[in-house]
C-alpha cells in the first residue's frame, strides 16, 4: 500500500481506532527509549480506494492530551475518548474527549 500525505513518524505504543468505513485515526506513541512522539492526531483515509490512500494531520484546537504512549483510544460518535498512558516518567490516569 502506497500512501500519500504527511505520515506519522515510526512509533510503538500508540493508539489507533477506526472512525468510519475505511478511516483510521492515530495518536501518540514513542519512538523507543522513552522518546515521546508528537501529540499530533493523524488520519489515514482509504475512502477513495487503496490507490488514493492518504495520511493527514487533523487539527486539534485547544488543550491536547499531551505527548504520551500506552494509552487507550476509542471512538464514540462523534468523539474520540482517550484514557491513561504514560508521559515517560509519569503514569497518567486522565480521560480526554476529542471532537
Amino acid at each position: 500500500l502506497t500512501v500519500q500525505g504527511v505520515a506519522p513518524s515510526p512509533r510503538i505504543s500508540h493508539a489507533s481506532v477506526t472512525i468510519d468505513t475505511c478511516q483510521m485515526v492515530l495518536y501518540g506513541g514513542t519512538s523507543g527509549g522513552n522518546a515521546l512522539c508528537t501529540d499530533d492526531l493523524y488520519l489515514l483515509d482509504l475512502t477513495q480506494g487503496e490507490e488514493k490512500a492518504k495520511w493527514a494531520v487533523v487539527p486539534v484546537s485547544g488543550i491536547t492530551p499531551g505527548r504520551r504512549f500506552g494509552h487507550t483510544l476509542v471512538f464514540c460518535r462523534p468523539r474520540l475518548i482517550l484514557f491513561g498512558g504514560s508521559a515517560g516518567s509519569e503514569l497518567k490516569n486522565d480521560s480526554w474527549c476529542i471532537d
